[in-house]
């Protein structure tokens, strides 16, 4: 239909006017139409840009389609602006046909003023209103001097690469509509009730950021409007005249929201606010050393709503948490996950630029895992993302991290928080498998330590982290191998109120052996459990040989440090199992004992002593799925004292 209309349009100006007409008219100044409504208006088949001005790249006109349009391509980080028409215009329908090429950022400008915005330090931006048509959503945005304002948003729109659409914008007084393909129904209708712009030119324009884009517009029309007559909406079908009706009240409009969203996110740092020189985790260094993940979960924290979480406050409660911390001094971001009421969700993305933007778009600052450090990512910016950074005061970009690791999200949520974690040395391999055998879907990775501020001084060990989320309740068999010798097993269960139960397992594998660890998981893991109940699982395994001695226990394979264990606790004389047996009966009968008197604190150290040991005592004495329902037990009283 465009190109047809486009064609009987010209045939129609040929054979009304004279060719004297047409070369003054078209060739000396061929935008300008002396009709008592159209302000502007370019085919582009007399190719030139006369009545445009060029603001910024390259803008060309080409054949397609034996038709003329105007061109612009830019490159990753250039920008392209042309311009027409008077600043003085005031009501007007804006329209055009759109064929965007390649890239994603396609902007049209209106009531455009003749200033700059410094709204984004990094794009020469005019001051005005703007249509940013990507393939997957439209933004309006208001330009002004010194700020901009996203206005409104439309997620259900689509404007494609290599697809043609037309596009009519209709300016009346301080309402705005957006109408696609001529459509009856606006995609947009937004009337602005804060200092509106009512007059201004046009302009084309690509910010293409970081993808560069390639765009062909067409067909270009400004028309006044006569503000004492509405201007019809087009229709496929003629409709009677509406009887005369009161205009409703405009819907108030939601607050603002910047374009290049930039969310109200504390910056916290580290180095400065009372907090620097309080001891972090357990190590022998500070949070202004060690604290960037920390930090960073406490900005996050307060743009939830946690105001009272400061550096410190956060870093004595998962201190005080079983699970606060993963070894030397990694952040447990599933025990923030709990600290938080209404729960946050915690999730680890890929740390794409999609993903960052959509947690942005849905008002989630995300934290982002750069090598030995983390940030805050808060805004967008023409280029790349706007940051808090908690170890540094002139970091504002994530330009200043081109190698990003991980995103680590947090969604406000009522519902399941369930998790299965289990941490290994660097060397191991975890898998999953469900009570079928099957490959369980996880996800794997190596988490490497935490730098110190201003040094190469690393904080501990790489980890490798197996992470399910929801977990079906059943039985699982957990795997473990890689490259032989001992390693350290950290299981972690959360249940859906991410309540957790922790064990932690010494252990040997020879290169190629891999050690099955049976794992059995219910997300309402809420049952009361009792020091009658412990005993008496004790003394059934008992009674079972599932606590009885290894005569290889000795052999220089098997753990040395559990050994040592071992030994400091029972002696290095042949060990029978009745002795282990009676030794950990009779602390827990003892810790019952102070539980009685309501002295929980030394009941509960007990407790604690008698789950080590049983760590220690795995396989050597203990049975490994014995071992995992002792422990798991004695963590579920632990919590209930």
């Amino acid at each position: 239909m465009c190109y047809e209309y486009r064609m009987s349009f010209k045939k129609r100006i040929f054979y009304i006017f004279s060719l004297f007409f047409l070369t003054y008219t078209f060739l000396i100044q061929p935008h300008t139409v002396n009709s008592s409504n159209i302000l502007f208006e370019d085919d582009f088949e007399q190719n030139n840009l006369n009545g445009w001005t060029i603001h910024d790249g390259s803008w060309s006109i080409v054949d397609n389609n034996s038709s003329k349009w105007l061109e612009t391509s830019t490159s990753p980080s250039n920008n392209a602006e042309i311009q027409a028409g008077d600043f003085t215009w005031t009501n007007y329908e804006f329209s055009f046909d759109i064929f965007p090429k390649t890239g994603t950022d396609r902007n049209i400008f209106f009531r455009v003023q003749n200033q700059r915005s410094t709204a984004n330090s990094q794009l020469d931006l005019p001051v005005g209103y703007m249509l940013h048509l990507k393939a997957d959503r439209i933004v309006l945005v208001k330009f002004d001097p010194s700020i901009s304002t996203r206005l409104e948003l439309n997620t259900n729109l689509s404007i494609p690469n290599n697809s043609l659409s037309h596009i009519n914008i209709k300016l009346q007084d301080n309402n705005i509509k957006l109408f696609i393909n001529n459509s009856s129904i606006p995609s947009i209708d937004f009337t602005d009730h804060s200092s509106p712009f009512l007059t201004g030119r046009v302009a084309l324009a690509s910010f293409a950021g970081s993808s560069g884009a390639n765009i062909l517009f067409d067909n270009i029309e400004v028309k006044s409007i006569d503000t004492s007559t509405p201007s019809p909406i087009p229709t496929t079908t003629p409709s009677p005249s509406p009887s005369p009706s009161a205009s409703p009240s405009p819907t108030p409009s939601p607050s603002p929201t910047p374009l290049y969203i930039s969310l109200p996110v504390p910056d916290i740092k580290q180095f400065v606010g009372g907090w620097e020189n309080e001891i972090y985790d357990h190590t022998s260094s500070t949070i202004s050393a060690l604290g960037c993940a920390l930090t960073s979960a406490a900005m996050v924290l307060q743009y939830h709503g946690f105001n009272f979480v400061t550096p410190d406050i956060l870093n004595d409660w998962l201190n005080n948490e079983p699970d606060g911390y993963v070894r030397n001094g990694l952040i447990n971001w599933l025990a923030v996950s709990r600290f938080s009421h209404p729960r946050l969700e915690y999730l680890r993305l890929p740390p794409t630029s999609e993903n960052i933007l959509n947690e942005l778009e849905n008002d989630r600052p995300a934290i982002v895992k750069v090598p030995g450090h983390f940030v805050v990512s808060k805004g967008e910016t023409g280029s790349s993302f706007e940051i808090n950074d908690p170890g540094y005061s002139g970091r504002d970009t994530l330009a200043s991290y081109p190698n990003l690791l991980a995103l680590n999200t947090f969604t406000p949520s009522q519902t399941d928080l369930s998790y299965m974690m289990f941490v290994a040395d660097e060397n191991i391999v975890l898998q999953l498998f469900d009570e079928f055998g099957n490959l369980v879907p996880t996800q794997n990775f190596l988490e490497g330590p935490i730098v110190e501020e201003g040094t190469t001084t690393e904080n501990g060990e790489t980890l490798s982290i197996l992470l399910f989320s929801k977990p079906t309740n059943g039985s699982y068999t957990l795997s473990v191998g890689g490259g032989g010798g001992s390693y350290q097993l950290d299981v972690y269960l959360y249940d859906e109120e991410g309540n957790v139960i922790k064990q932690n397992f010494d252990g040997y594998i020879f290169e190629n052996e891999k050690d099955q660890y049976p794992v059995s998981f219910n997300t309402q893991n809420n049952v009361v459990t009792t020091y009658k109940q412990i005993l008496s699982d004790l003394e059934n395994a008992y009674k079972n040989k599932l606590i009885n001695y290894d005569k290889d226990y000795k052999k220089p394979k098997k753990n040395k440090k559990g050994l040592r264990n071992i030994y400091k606790l029972f002696g290095r004389k042949r060990l029978k199992s009745e002795k282990v047996y009676n030794s950990l009966k009779k602390q827990i009968e003892k810790s019952e004992r102070y539980y009685k008197k309501g002295e929980y604190s030394k009941a509960k150290v007990i407790l604690y002593s008698v789950k080590t040991q049983t760590s220690w005592l795995t396989p050597w004495f203990i049975d490994s799925e014995v071992s995992l329902a002792l422990i798991s037990n004695l963590q579920a009283l632990i919590s209930s004292l």
